[in-house]
């Protein structure tokens, strides 16, 4: 047996400004921009990439590196689970983050350390707002884009493997919302209950496709096929949730920055 419901721990009281945070920045090449203490790089796919800056990289102990051509963010997120031992921990992307209040680093408006104490002492995790598709639902959307067999056959995996979550499943795909970008923010234990459900459903499923053969897009199936399967884990377990904007790094300009970061100040005032 390799699923079963997680129960969701929601001691709210525990937070300590003295807490152990850690939030990894999941890149493929080098990143040098100054950011927050409570944020670190990590290398992904550390066995094919490289970097020329000191960086912690997802190559070391308990790791799956190796398949990050397959797995994307998500040989950071295995690592951190095996390895991470921080109180609070945290998945961003080299140019995607969370919205929030900090002008000091080089890298305007993220989402500071004393944002996520407050808001994760009344929410179990904070997530990106949902993208809602206007015209698909998600498993429309999987089928024009991907390889519906491999979603099909995550399906079936769960029906068999894990038939408390089919219904939550059948939902989100009926559904037109969605998790995106694989992020979060949240407790240690939430992070084991989510990675300890999610890891063994994707190697399973591993060992009944052939991703090797897919053009390089779709070989990321694991990836894509993550951001469903947090969805559904979310539906099914229905932790307490603070959504917040995506800061986009170097695609928008700097009054688009400035109205974000405006956002957050006032965001964390009414709070």
């Amino acid at each position: 047996m390799i699923c079963g419901s997680a129960s969701v721990a929601r001691d709210h009281n525990g937070l300590m400004r003295g807490v152990h945070m850690k939030i990894y920045i999941a890149t493929h090449k080098d990143f040098v921009s100054e950011v927050p203490e409570i944020y670190e790089p990590i290398l992904v796919g550390s066995d094919i990439n490289q970097s020329s800056s000191p960086i912690k990289k997802d190559n070391i102990g308990d790791n799956i590196s190796s398949k990050n051509p397959y797995y994307c963010e998500l040989t950071a997120l295995y690592w951190m689970w095996k390895n991470e031992t921080a109180d609070i921990q945290g998945l961003v992307h080299y140019r995607r983050f969370f919205s929030g209040i900090d002008v000091r680093g080089s890298l305007f408006g993220l989402l500071t350390k004393s944002e996520i104490l407050h808001y994760l002492e009344n929410h179990d995790v904070i997530l990106i707002r949902p993208y809602q598709f206007k015209e698909r639902s998600v498993g429309e959307q999987y089928k024009a884009f991907h390889l519906d067999k491999d979603l099909q056959a995550m399906k079936q995996l769960i029906n068999t493997r894990c038939p408390d979550y089919s219904a939550a499943f059948d939902q989100v795909m009926q559904g037109n919302k969605l998790i995106r970008y694989n992020m979060f923010v949240a407790r240690k234990p939430l992070v084991q209950d989510y990675c300890s459900w999610l890891f063994p459903l994707l190697f399973e499923l591993e060992e009944s496709i052939d991703p090797a053969s897919y053009d390089a897009y779709q070989k990321r199936v694991f990836g894509f096929l993550a951001e469903r399967l947090f969805t559904v884990w979310l539906m099914k377990n229905k932790p307490k949730t603070k959504y917040l904007p995506v800061r986009n790094i170097g695609r928008r300009g700097r009054s688009y920055s400035l109205r974000l970061w405006l956002a957050a100040v006032l965001r964390r005032i009414a709070a």
